[in-house]
């Protein structure tokens, strides 16, 4: 994981909302995505599978950037990303963003 300090939650939460909005705006399959970039079908991504599908999704993130999602993503700390690591991720950036948009008004709450 990543720096807990509160500049650390900070970046952390950025890049959460950016893939969010990346992967809604452009629709991307996320099971399709992660199958195409599991070269090795180990159900394990390695840091560089990694870097692949995240360019995917944000071709402007940085190296830094990439690592501090590697290690988010990497929920067990065993250097691989299962898909299990990557869905849960997934459904935990999901509603950060959400609870985001929620609190700037961006979303109406039924």
């Amino acid at each position: 994981m990543v720096d807990e300090g509160q500049e650390g939650k900070s970046k952390v939460f950025i890049l959460f909302t950016r893939i969010y909005k990346r992967i809604e705006d452009s629709g991307i399959e996320i099971h399709e995505l992660y199958r195409q970039q599991d070269i090795f079908k180990k159900n394990a991504l390695t840091i560089k599978e990694f870097t692949s599908l995240i360019k995917v999704i944000d071709s402007n993130l940085n190296e830094q950037e990439i690592k501090i999602l590697f290690d988010e993503f990497d929920l067990n700390n065993d250097g691989a990303i299962s898909f299990n690591e990557y869905y849960s991720t997934l459904c935990k950036i999901a509603g950060i963003a959400t609870e985001a948009m929620k609190s700037s008004g961006k979303m109406q709450v039924e």
